[in-house]
């Protein structure tokens, strides 16, 4: 009769001993947990970088006819310039990081949008 080799035992503090396949299954519930708790924080972000972008563009969007009232129909300044720059600058740039950073762009296009940037 063949004999069936036994499962190596973890000798632990106490003199307890502890299957190798037991802490196996531990050891690999613990990572599904870790991953399942890295994706959910993934998905987290994303949602978070869009709400971020929405509330910006929103903002854009209310506050449009007041820049065109106090800023496009009054005489140019410096002042207006640094207006204008520093809002479309910004509205680019956040909309920019937002799609980058989260995972809404597919792949080849977030990496070809990253280059760019760089």
């Amino acid at each position: 009769m063949a004999q069936m080799a036994a499962c190596p035992a973890l000798y632990l503090p106490g003199g307890h001993t502890q299957p190798y396949s037991q802490l196996l299954a531990v050891k690999l519930h613990l990572m599904s947990t870790k991953l399942q708790s890295t994706l959910e924080l993934l998905v987290l972000t994303n949602y978070m970088y869009l709400v971020i972008v929405t509330a910006v563009v929103y903002d854009h969007v209310l506050t449009f006819a007041g820049e065109v009232e106090y800023i496009w129909r009054r005489p140019w300044t410096w002042v207006s310039t640094i207006f204008v720059v520093i809002r479309y600058i910004g509205l680019c740039w956040i909309m920019t990081i937002g799609l980058i950073g989260s995972s809404f762009l597919p792949g080849p296009l977030a990496t070809c949008v990253s280059l760019i940037l760089k």
